[in-house]
């Protein structure tokens, strides 16, 4: 079984490190991402095969976030303008029983487009054993091969990679034993970590096969990516999803600004830089929106606050733990305007960020 479905191929890009210019690389997506070997040694092979191309690589990286959360961050994604993105969230989505995978990564892709419809973009598909063995990698990748269907999109399913490299025997899928047994033993390099991450040699070998199959679709002949969108596919798809930079609603006793240093070391750090924080109790936000979702992101600080969306009040304490809290504020079929305030009962009380489906109501 082939672990590529190349469709329009990769054609723009490959022109770009044919030719010698500067080409950058953007990988979104989960934790395997956020540990980056199988980035790193895709950026070596394409290095290695176009020794006259500048292939720049970075990472947008959120360990543990589905695409439904992660579509909110996918602006940020193209502040970079990247002429490839790598997305790869299948993982993280096979985690949830959702259904809402298909529009969240057709929201992904609009909105990578949406500015430039010329950008390239590849599907990469990880797995964990108990996700094929429970068929959640199966039920999650269908959804995400509706949407590169749809857009001409290849992509790559490392799970019919993995098939193949263990049935070849070149690799295993865990390791049996801590090192070798001896000095002329070549043991199979081991693919995965017990907790379902790559063992750097198992990233190097992923990234290398990615690679490879990417260079035969760089073939001029083959240059089909449409210059424009076509109609969205799903309905309801995100391609208005936006992350709000909290640290911009300073005022009435509200202090924004970047990620407390106290804060950098802790697990929060992979998903907020900007924070906003109450100055004293009674301290309020006020955010007019058209929108049909919004879910507030808090500090565990051990404060409490009150959030209210057209007069309809929830208490929230998200706790001391420093760590990030997500609440879902609204979630209807439509846009409407609405209204958020926000008012602290005991400080101190962090807000990291806020996801709507919509738009600010300015």
């Amino acid at each position: 079984m082939s672990f590529v479905n190349s469709r329009k191929g990769l054609s723009r890009f490959g022109a770009r490190v044919r030719s010698g210019n500067e080409a950058r690389i953007v990988a979104f997506g989960g934790g395997l991402t956020y540990d980056g070997y199988y980035l790193a040694s895709l950026a070596r092979t394409l290095t290695r095969a176009y020794a006259g191309a500048i292939i720049e690589t970075a990472t947008r990286a959120l360990p543990g976030f589905g695409c439904e959360r992660a579509v909110f961050r996918t602006r940020s994604v193209c502040d970079l303008k990247p002429d490839l993105v790598i997305v790869e969230f299948a993982i993280e989505d096979a985690q949830y029983e959702s259904e809402g995978i298909a529009q969240a990564a057709e929201g992904i892709v609009r909105q990578l487009r949406v500015n430039d419809p010329e950008r390239e973009i590849a599907f990469v598909y990880f797995f964990t054993p108990a996700q094929r063995a429970s068929g959640a990698f199966e039920r999650v990748v269908a959804q995400w091969e509706s949407v590169a269907e749809y857009y001409g999109i290849p992509s790559f399913d490392g799970a019919a990679l993995c098939d193949s490299m263990v049935k070849q025997g070149a690799a295993i899928l865990f390791e049996r034993w801590p090192g070798r047994r001896n000095w002329d033993e070549r043991r199979p390099i081991a693919l995965m970590r017990e907790d379902g991450n790559h063992t750097t040699l198992g990233g190097t070998l992923f990234g290398s096969h990615i690679a490879q199959s990417m260079i035969t679709m760089f073939n001029p002949s083959t240059l089909h990516t449409e210059s424009e969108l076509p109609p969205p596919l799903n309905a309801g798809e995100c391609s208005d999803a936006i992350s709000l930079d909290v640290a911009t609603l300073s005022g009435d006793g509200w202090l924004g600004g970047s990620l407390a240093d106290s804060l950098a070391a802790k697990p929060i750090a992979a998903y907020f830089d900007r924070l906003c924080a109450a100055e004293r109790v009674g301290a309020k936000l006020r955010i007019p929106f058209v929108g049909r979702y919004l879910s507030l992101w808090s500090v565990g600080s051990g404060g409490t606050m009150s959030a209210s969306i057209d007069g309809k009040s929830v208490t929230l304490a998200p706790g001391h733990d420093d760590a990030h809290h997500e609440d879902v504020l609204l979630n209807e079929g439509q846009n409407k305007r609405h209204v958020l305030e926000i008012e602290v009962l005991s400080p101190p009380v962090v807000i990291a960020g806020l996801d709507i489906l919509g738009q600010l109501d300015v």
